[in-house]
């Protein structure tokens, strides 16, 4: 059941109350169950992640601007190289 309300939540877009309500879950339980479903995937996915992926960082005009704007919201100065 984790999954599929993660699933619902995340990927359906489908609102707490909604997920709870397809699932058959107890009212206010949608929220817990997505977090706990996204922990065990975040983790599953860094356990067998290669480190070197985590690091490297997108290339091209998209992935300068990605980081520009990110650059900007976290107050970093602008054209700093990294």
């Amino acid at each position: 059941m984790p999954r599929a309300a993660l699933v619902a939540s995340t990927v359906e877009r489908f609102d707490p109350i909604d997920v709870e309500t397809i699932l058959g879950m107890p009212t206010g339980s949608s929220l817990r169950t997505v977090a706990r479903a996204r922990q065990r995937y975040l983790a599953a996915v860094m356990a067998t992640a290669n480190p070197q992926e985590l690091v490297d960082t997108p290339g091209g005009e998209l992935g300068d601007r990605i980081r520009e704007v990110a650059d900007r919201a976290m107050g970093a100065p602008t054209g700093v190289a990294r």
